[in-house]
This record gives structure tokens, C-alpha cells and sequence, in this order.
């Protein structure tokens, strides 16, 4: 059996105002209630290589080749950082330090960049939220126990992009699962692959050559 594990962890139709917890408006009116709440969606690639007990996308041996299928998916042209632009996602990604973001966006400047690789300062939140109302792209790595995983967040749901390229690398490289994060409770549910492997809970799909969405 195929002991390498990929995760793809799906959130939609999160709200956008939640970021900030605006809540500086007490009063609504009809025309408030009719606006359409804006949203944006997280996608969290993460994996598991249980033949050697480790954590994190880049243990799978597959590793590069789920970069590539991901860089298919983004289909960039200016893969931005604060470390220099590049023209490919995997080139973009090994420039980064745990924790630092690439940008794919229209609007590129260096302040934009300062900020959102500040994930400590107090305004992160509002960056994030203006940076995704802008329709911007925004991939964080982060750390994970023995490597790291990557989250992507944007206004548009960027999943059917991913899901087939990946798919492709079926059978051999990894078993894939595809998990709705709602159904996620707690750091036990993201490593389910431990401890019920054989009967996944609700919610977290794996994915054959022959599915389709």
C-alpha cells in the first residue's frame, strides 16, 4: 500500500469582513442586507510520509512534481516576493523563508510585499483583506513539523484548478486526499491519516485516477 499521503484541504465562501471582524456598522439597512457578503476561499496542501513518519508537503517524494502540478494550475507569467520576481512558482517558492509569502497579483509594489510578509504586526489581518479585495493571489509557506505545507488564499475558488493536475499523478506517486476543512476539529482531524486511514471521517474524500468532480 502507498504509505505517501497528500492532502488538498478545501474552505470556501468564507466571509472576507471576518479577517478584520469589521463590525464598526451597529445599523444595516435594506440595501446592506441585499449587497452580496464577500468572500474568499483557502486551499491547505499539506502530506504525510508514513513509511518514515514525517509531516509536511515537501517530505512526499513526489514533492516536486506536486509543485509543478500546482505551478499548471496557477499558469502565472510574475511570480512576486520580497526576495525578487520570478517566472516560475518553484523558483519563487525555494526563495522563501518558513512563514513568507508569494504574491500573484496586477497591482505588484514593494510596500504591498513588506506587508504581507509581516504576519506579525497587527495589521496583517487588513493587508490580507485588502490584498485579496484587490483580486490578488497570496501563497504562504508554512511550517510544519518536518518540512512545510502551503496555503493559498483568493477571492476565487482556485480548486478545480489544482484538482486535475494533481490527479494525474495517480496512482503511483501518493494516495490523494480531498478534505472539506468544516469538517476539520481539531490538530487530530489533520493527521486522520494515523489514526484511520482505512475509514476516513465525513468530509475527506480520496480521490482515484477515475473521479471526477
Amino acid at each position: 500500500m502507498n504509505n505517501q499521503i497528500f492532502k488538498l484541504f478545501f474552505h470556501h465562501d468564507l466571509r472576507l469582513n471576518e479577517l478584520t471582524n469589521d463590525s464598526s456598522t451597529d445599523t444595516f439597512s435594506i440595501e446592506d442586507f441585499m449587497k452580496p457578503d464577500p468572500t474568499y476561499s483557502r486551499l491547505f496542501f499539506s502530506g504525510s510520509d508514513l513509511n518514515r513518519n514525517q509531516f509536511g508537503l515537501s517530505t512526499l517524494h513526489s514533492f516536486g512534481q506536486i509543485i509543478e502540478a500546482i505551478e499548471a494550475g496557477l499558469n502565472e507569467i510574475n511570480y512576486y516576493t520580497t526576495r525578487g520576481t520570478f517566472s516560475s512558482f518553484t523558483e519563487a517558492l525555494d526563495a522563501l523563508n518558513d512563514k513568507e509569502c508569494v504574491v500573484i497579483t496586477d497591482q505588484p509594489s514593494n510596500e504591498k510585499l513588506q506587508q504581507l510578509n509581516d504576519n506579525q504586526s497587527s495589521d496583517f489581518p487588513a493587508v490580507v483583506k485588502s490584498a485579496l479585495e484587490d483580486g490578488d493571489l497570496l501563497i504562504f509557506k508554512e511550517p510544519s513539523e518536518h518540512g512545510f505545507n502551503i496555503t493559498m488564499l483568493s477571492v476565487k475558488n482556485r480548486y478545480i484548478d489544482f484538482f486535475y493536475h494533481l490527479q494525474k499523478l495517480l496512482p503511483d506517486s501518493f494516495r490523494f486526499f480531498s478534505i472539506n476543512a468544516k469538517r476539520v476539529r481539531s490538530e487530530r482531524d489533520l493527521h486522520f491519516d494515523t489514526w484511520t486511514l482505512h475509514r476516513p471521517p465525513h468530509g475527506f474524500e480520496e480521490v482515484f485516477p477515475e473521479s471526477v468532480l
